[in-house]
């Protein structure tokens, strides 16, 4: 007698089987219409006639029943695809009658223009009497090459200006290197402002009729304005150095007062600071900044130690940046025509907690130069007689009532290297500082006679508003000031040399 559970394991295959007669047709139906109902298990055997499936006909019953399953799948897909399609239609509409509705408040109405390299002189015909798309196509054309001194600062410089120009006269010809000079150029041929709309809200332009000298603006010397900055982990305050190039310049000894003024203005509960910069050692990794801490723990009666780290290079981002993101955004929508305009600039940047901003004269900045002279002696050998290397610097540190230098080469670095900055007979007559510091500037500085007259032209040419006239007019010049590029904000890899 058979297990009861091999009857089982039959009947159910028995079954599967039957349920898939309707694609095979390898089981023989039942013969009667009886219900299944209550039957014993030997009727059930005797009704269901199982046949066993040869290793040929699977595959073939798999296949037919995952093309049904396919069949089933692409009907669903087109089904969704329509629907889709459908939605994104009814979405469209919306968008043209909300379109329509807000052009046709600002008194603009939509006109159907093919989507080709016609388009845009198409569309500008509407607006011109009496001329065809083809000729306003060629008439531009003409203005460019006549004009080419004033958009030629509009194109990258290994552009041929004039074979870009004669490849834009071609029937449907939109991708050339200038064509996107074509709105500023209509404007320029009508006399008439010209509204540009586009799919990008961010590339939406306003391009109005410029004055001639305006494109010039970008060949002009500007007045240089710097901004030294400095963010207090502590409490999130920000405070902002701001000075121009005629009160002082870019280098260490403005970097060094800016530090100093910033020392003095802390808290008197302050004992302890750490400064991070970058690596710029023309800047802040030198013997000025060393007399600048010097300086100012003799002088600062609560501050008793300062360190310094020197963030590795190509990792300097700090919270400064985000404040130099700022004031960017801030200047966007505010134009600046002199210096003091970007006070008001950096005080907007941030409406909570704003900008602590510092103007600085060039009575202010003190000649940390003269006084490392004075009482620094040793900037070579430490007290192990090895030679230092300033440009390798990671951490310097200070002490009040010493003047040794401690420093690190890198982070992890277990102990400090000592420099003894003064000889031991400096050490017995060292003077008093506050009686051997000195302004830096005794006047301002001049600009050069070229940069002079280039702003005196911006001021001529109504660039820049008449009230602002007298500074630039008033601007000290020197024959012999040559204008140079500004040092770069990146930091510079200098090889140090025995």
């Amino acid at each position: 007698m058979a297990d009861e559970s091999d009857i089982w394991e039959e009947l159910e295959n028995s079954v599967y089987i039957h349920l898939a007669s309707t694609l095979s047709g390898e089981v023989v139906p039942p013969s009667d219409d009886d219900s299944d109902e209550n039957e014993p298990l030997s009727a059930l055997r005797k009704k269901y006639r199982t046949v066993e499936l040869s290793s040929d006909e699977e595959p073939l019953i798999n296949k037919r029943r995952k093309t049904e399953n396919n069949a089933t799948s692409v009907e669903a897909v087109k089904i969704r695809s329509l629907q889709e399609a459908r939605k994104r239609h009814d979405e469209f509409l919306v968008h043209q009658t909300t379109l329509d509705n807000v052009l046709g408040a600002n008194g603009f109405v939509r006109v159907p223009i093919r989507a080709d390299g016609n388009c845009f002189f198409e569309a500008a015909t509407t607006q011109i009497d009496d001329v065809t798309p083809v000729e306003l196509r060629d008439n531009l054309c003409d203005f460019l090459e006549e004009n080419q001194h004033i958009f030629l600062p509009f194109v990258e410089s290994n552009t041929n200006f004039l074979s870009s120009v004669q490849d834009l006269r071609r029937e449907g010809r939109w991708s050339s290197d200038v064509a996107d000079l074509l709105p500023l150029a209509l404007a320029e041929w009508t006399q008439r402002h010209v509204t540009v709309f586009t799919r990008k809200h961010r590339t939406r332009n306003w391009l109005r009729k410029i004055p001639q000298n305006m494109c010039q603006l970008y060949y002009k010397r500007k007045l240089s304005v710097y901004n030294f900055t400095v963010y207090s982990l502590a409490d999130g305050k920000a405070t902002c150095f701001v000075w121009d190039e005629t009160n002082g310049r870019r280098g260490s000894v403005e970097i060094a007062t800016c530090l100093f003024l910033y020392l003095k203005s802390l808290p008197v509960t302050v004992k302890d600071v750490i400064l991070y910069s970058d690596c710029c050692g023309g800047q802040n990794r030198n013997q000025y900044l060393a007399a600048a801490f010097l300086y100012a723990l003799e002088n600062i009666p609560n501050i008793i130690s300062i360190t310094h780290k020197y963030l590795e290079t190509g990792h300097t981002q700090m919270e400064c940046d985000s404040m130099h993101s700022a004031i960017s955004f801030a200047k966007k929508a505010n134009p600046v025509f002199i210096p003091s305009g970007w006070d008001i600039i950096v005080r907007m940047a941030r409406r909570t907690n704003p900008y602590t901003v510092i103007p600085i004269r060039f009575t202010q900045i003190l000649d940390f130069k003269y006084l490392a002279s004075q009482i620094i002696r040793n900037t070579k050998v430490d007290k192990n007689n090895k030679r230092v290397s300033w440009f390798k610097m990671k951490v310097i540190h200070f002490c009040k009532g010493q003047d040794t230098m401690h420093f690190k080469y890198g982070f992890d670095d277990s102990e400090y290297h000592q420099l003894c900055l003064s000889s031991s007979s400096a050490r017995r007559r060292q003077p008093d500082l506050a009686h051997i510091i000195r302004p830096r500037y005794t006047e301002k500085l001049p600009v050069s006679e070229a940069k002079k007259q280039d702003l005196l032209s911006l001021c001529r040419s109504g660039v820049i508003p008449e009230d602002h006239h007298p500074f630039y007019e008033n601007l000290p010049t020197a024959s012999s000031k040559v204008d140079r590029l500004e040092e770069p904000d990146v930091e510079d890899v200098i090889e140090e040399t025995d």
